[in-house]
This record gives C-alpha cells, structure tokens and sequence, in this order.
C-alpha cells in the first residue's frame, strides 16, 4: 500500500479557499483511488501509484484551473509532493 502526501499549504494561501476542496474532488474523478484532505494536505492511498503520474495529474489541475502561472509541483521527499508558488522573475532593470 502506497501513501503519497500532497502538501498544499501555499495553494491555500495564495488562491480562494475553495481550492484545496476543488483539488480533492480533482483527484477522486482522475485517480478513482482514495483520497483524503486533511488540512492543508491531502493523502492518497493507493496499491499501485506512481509520483510520477501523480505529479502530472496535479500539474493537469494547475492548468485547468487557471493556476499553472503561479504555482509549481516539486518534490519535498520521498512521499511527499508540494504545490509551490512560483518566484516572480522582474526583467533586470538598465
């Protein structure tokens, strides 16, 4: 049995608070897996799941809802995923 742990603590903060019960319902409808908020992060319980897949579906929701511009998905450690808001990069000034 796999646990994959999303942390979702920057999206919260960052987008409407609805967020974190749009990305749950998101992967329930794409991953058919159990799938558990629990605060600001968010368990996924499965027997056979890959990072990999995961981080690409969580990439899909970025896009889908808009977000893909601010956020990022990266790796915190070995079963954990984390949606990072992205650095703001200001043109260098002359």
């Amino acid at each position: 049995m796999v646990e994959i742990t999303v942390d979702a603590s920057e999206l919260r903060s960052k987008a409407n608070g609805e967020t974190i019960k749009e990305l749950t319902e998101f992967l329930k409808e794409k991953l058919k897996m159990d799938v558990k908020p629990v605060g600001d992060e968010i368990k996924v319980v499965s027997e056979k799941l890959s990072k990999a897949y995961l981080r690409v579906i969580l990439r899909k929701f970025l896009h889908q809802y808009e977000l893909k511009e601010d956020f990022r998905v990266i790796s915190k450690d070995k079963d954990t995923l984390m949606i990072k808001e992205r650095k703001v990069r200001l043109p260098p000034e002359e």
